[in-house]
């Protein structure tokens, strides 16, 4: 059964690693997608804005030398970005043992 471009997308694209960014860091400036993270500026932006839109994160205007973005995951972002992680643990990290046929 193949993947659609939808589902390869979130589990494997950038929404769902940022998802799982903000579940280690907690917290992230938008510049630290693009400088440390190596998003280009529409990818982190489109995915944010479309991550916000969801209800899984949300952004808070700061201050300090200049005004600036934070961005974090709200309680249900929270719960989503632990399964995407389960869910990229199944298929990324562990195999899976094929029974023995006769």
């Amino acid at each position: 059964m193949g993947r659609s471009q939808g589902q390869e997308r979130f589990l494997f694209g950038p929404d769902a690693r940022i998802l799982i960014l903000l579940l280690q860091k907690g917290e992230c400036k938008r510049s630290d997608f693009q400088v440390l993270y190596n998003f280009n500026h529409f990818t982190a932006v489109s995915s944010l804005t479309y991550l916000r839109d969801l209800g899984l994160c949300e952004c808070e205007d700061r201050r300090g030398r200049k005004l600036f973005q934070v961005w974090f995951l709200t309680e249900k972002g929270k719960i989503v970005a632990d399964m995407v992680a389960e869910i990229i643990k199944i298929t990324v990290n562990e195999t899976i043992e094929q029974p023995n046929r006769k």
